[in-house]
């Protein structure tokens, strides 16, 4: 029962004990048992907060009272942006079921049965039409389980032994898990009760034979809700809605991830008071700002207005232009790649103007599955994103990563024992080294590939040398072995061992490729997906640009590209600081290519060269940043 094991809270260091009945009792106590010690596939918690059931965070379920403004509401941002329109109320319309009579227990547990079978049948139509968007695909997955939640239909058939109808059993039991999932001391198992609100309505509405609401929302309005489930946020997308702001629920619910994935701004955790605002009331959304405000004065609207319309301007124009070389104003030409990580991604990055791909994560064709890809598989799904870049006028490169799992990303298939810090542990090249079938499987995949000519190869995590003569010398022994043609091979630069080294390793590749949001957590000893301290893991602190500057100063020694890969390559602060560094390539995300290169050509090489000089000295990221927001400093 995935509710039940929710309500456990079982936290860092507790002690589980297991029971169970049946012919194979014994295995499955033998075999949970091993899991729970391996951690199921988790990092281990930060030391100040193990042992401890994890409080609400500051921003959990907390609202906001509005300011001394009445027509100002505080916020907390869930999703990035800024929207002008007018308010909107989505009234819940949640199906309550009071007390009825059934029609006996055969009928109403047989419609009860038939109801879930097609809730099922819904819920993995709509998966299967979301294969692009793997966000949705993972939210439906969890609504599937709880579907099935062996829990929830014993207690529904307990309800129904006493008279009631499907629907009202169903109701109460719902009901009665809703509100034990939402006392959850912990903010994201709390806040799963939006997840079967939507699972259990879904049910109801095919007990009752009631239609889902068409909504008749304005187009670009700001919609306002007590709680949004993660299928209406799917349909108010659909519908072309501005904004979002609610009043339950946090960045990290399934709606705010939905949210993020789709650029819709929204805020949450805001004062219930707004759920008073009327209808079609003029207001804006600043999400950055964590603010909603109502009626607002003939200057904010005009400020709005002018904002809005620079992005909107500015981004067509750059991805009018996305197709013009990102050369700067004294002629260095850097080229700018994508990061991707399926088939469509190579489409889109095409598109928005691509000069190739300068990291496909190829571990999107292992996760999710009980056995490996074969060699064919592989091969199939690398030629058809290398084929999608190729064109009469050009042959673009992509740069296949190899397998980048291990500790922190298992794969069910991988015999990789629990680590006590697995971003230290077995990953990256390491891991394919130790399980070398599956690192030649896919050196074959490479090999095999008709427009072989058009890819390199990059191993991940490397920390010495040794690994890159051992990682060679078994892609030299497939490549002998089928007689391919020689393969670039270059390095990513995630650690401090190979930044220091890069002059070392340099002869030894053909390219050096930076990962800086790992190299940043390496270099500052920061966890990037720690709740407190991420923020703080900048990849302008000035330690991992002088990391750069040695790895692009020995790849200039030794006439290799340098590229960049990780967020500083999309990140518009730090793009003049790369190039002034030496950086000569970057690969960003896919929606970021326009605006990159389109900043690229706005600036001087002498310029970033006298930005990055300056930003080495300094004693902090917060220093760097604060020197890139002055507009004068770059004069091109």
């Amino acid at each position: 029962s995935l509710s039940a094991i929710i309500s456990l809270q079982v936290a860092y260091e507790d002690r589980v004990h297991f029971s169970a009945l049946g012919t194979d009792a014994a295995q499955a106590v033998a075999h949970l048992s091993e899991k729970l010690r391996q951690g199921l596939g988790e990092a281990k918690p930060d030391a100040k907060t193990s042992g401890a059931r994890t409080p609400p965070a500051p921003t959990a379920k907390v609202t906001h009272p509005h300011t001394a403004d009445r027509n100002r509401f505080e916020g907390i941002m869930a999703s990035s942006g800024l929207a002008m329109g007018t308010i909107y109320q989505l009234n819940s319309d949640l199906i309550e079921v009071s007390d009825d009579h059934g029609q006996g227990y055969e009928t109403e547990s047989r419609r009860l049965l038939e109801a879930k079978e097609k809730a099922r049948e819904q819920i993995t139509t709509l998966k299967d039409a979301n294969k692009k968007s793997v966000t949705q695909k993972e939210i439906l997955s969890a609504h599937l389980e709880m579907l099935e939640d062996p829990d929830l239909l014993e207690r529904s058939l307990k309800y129904l032994k006493t008279g009631v109808s499907a629907a009202r059993a169903w109701y109460i039991a719902c009901s009665e898990t809703i509100e034990t999932l939402k006392k959850l001391e912990n903010e994201v198992l709390a806040e799963r009760a939006q997840d079967l609100i939507d699972v259990g309505q879904r049910v109801l509405r095919i007990l009752l034979n009631i239609e889902e609401k068409k909504q008749t929302i304005p187009e670009r309005a700001i919609v306002l809700a007590r709680q949004v489930t993660p299928s209406q946020l799917t349909n108010l997308q659909s519908l072309g809605i501005a904004a979002l702001a609610t009043v339950e629920g946090g960045p990290s619910s399934h709606v705010g991830i939905l949210a993020r994935s789709a650029g819709l701004p929204m805020l949450t955790g805001i004062s219930p008071m707004v759920l008073e605002i009327r209808n079609n009331e003029i207001a804006v959304l600043d999400a950055e700002a964590g603010l909603l405000t109502l009626q607002p004065s003939a200057e904010l609207m005009s400020q709005t207005e002018q904002r809005m319309a620079q992005r909107r301007e500015l981004a067509a124009k750059n991805l009018k232009a996305s197709r013009q070389s990102a050369t700067t104003l004294d002629g260095q030409h850097i080229e700018i790649m994508a990061n991707i990580g399926q088939v469509s991604d190579a489409e889109q990055a095409l598109a928005k103007g691509a000069e190739g791909v300068g990291l496909l994560r190829s571990e999107f064709l292992f996760l999710d599955r009980q056995t490996a890809p074969t060699e064919q598989e592989q091969m199939a799904i690398y030629q058809s994103i290398v084929g999608a870049l190729q064109d009469s006028e050009h042959e673009r490169t992509v740069i296949i990563r190899t397998l980048d799992v291990g500790g922190d990303k298992p794969l069910p298939y991988l015999p990789v024992a629990a680590e006590e810090n697995p971003f230290l542990g077995v990953r990256g090249l390491r891991l394919s080294l130790a399980q070398p079938e599956i690192f030649r499987t896919q050196l074959r995949a490479i090999l095999k590939l008709p427009n072989v000519q058009n890819v390199k190869i990059m191993f991940p995590m490397v920390t010495s040398l040794d690994e890159v003569f051992a990682a060679k010398a078994i892609l030299e022994e497939e490549r002998v072995r089928l007689n391919a043609p020689e393969v670039p091979v270059g390095i990513m630069i995630e650690v401090p061992s190979a930044a220091l080294l890069a002059e070392t390793f340099a002869p030894h590749v053909d390219f050096f490729s930076i990962g800086s949001n790992d190299l940043t957590q390496y270099v500052l000893a920061i966890d990037r997906g720690h709740r407190e301290l991420a923020k703080q893991a900048d990849g302008l602190h000035p330690a991992v640009l002088e990391l750069i500057r040695l790895t692009a100063k020995a790849g200039k020694a030794h006439q290799k590209l340098v590229g960049v890969c990780g967020g500083l390559a999309s990140d518009l602060q730090a793009v003049p600081l790369l190039i002034g560094l030496g950086v000569t390539e970057l690969s960003v995300s896919v929606p970021a290519i326009p605006e990159v290169k389109a900043c690229v050509r706005n600036l001087k090489l002498s310029d970033c060269e006298a930005l990055a000089a300056r930003a080495l000295k300094m004693a902090s990221a917060e220093e760097v940043r604060s020197m890139m927001k002055n507009p004068n400093l770059l004069k091109g």
